[in-house]
């Protein structure tokens, strides 16, 4: 921990003053990070994003318990940001990537190659409630919402709305296999 002398020439901007910081903070900031990511690049870079941040905020900084929370919540907040950038790479299918307004059937079909896939789609399909299944028959009818709406009796919200949640359970079936 940074002395009070210290810290008021850490906040003055005193370049010989980073050396101690980086010794005092670093190590403790990395395995604060590691035990979280499990990886020690990212832990790595964390630590020095922490550290980097402190020094642009080095005006701010009132004391050395300030100095240490300051640099324990922005590492706190990076690996909470990198872990849920990272879980949505790595939990999120390719098709929940697109936008939902320009989702179709069409895409999904394209994910399946072999018949067992279009069976699961199928089984998938009869599993939905009856307004989303219509809707994705009809879809697959190569039918438009509009047209869609106007044969279900409904409007265009609604047939997008189910299409889309018929989409993102199909989607979700579908990611367990593919």
């Amino acid at each position: 921990m940074l002395e009070e002398k210290e810290i008021n020439a850490f906040k003055a901007g005193n370049e010989r003053i980073v050396n101690c910081f980086y010794h005092c903070y670093y190590q403790q900031l990395y395995i604060f990070s590691i035990k979280r990511l499990k990886n020690s690049h990212d832990a790595e870079e964390i630590a020095y994003a922490a550290l980097g941040y402190a020094w642009i905020d080095r005006a701010k900084i009132k004391n050395s318990d300030h100095l240490k929370n300051y640099l324990y919540r922005v590492a706190r907040q990076r690996i909470y940001d990198y872990i849920i950038e990272r879980d949505k790479i790595q939990k999120v299918p390719l098709y929940d990537m697109v936008d939902p307004a320009t989702r179709n059937i069409d895409y999904m079909l394209q994910r399946l190659d072999a018949p067992c896939q279009y069976r699961a789609l199928q089984l998938a399909i009869e599993r939905l409630p009856t307004q989303q299944k219509k809707v994705i028959r009809l879809l697959l009818a190569e039918n438009t919402i509009s047209l869609i709406a106007k044969k279900m009796n409904t409007s265009k919200k609604t047939v997008f709305n189910q299409k889309y949640h018929a989409i993102t359970v199909l989607n979700r079936e579908l990611s367990k296999i593919v």
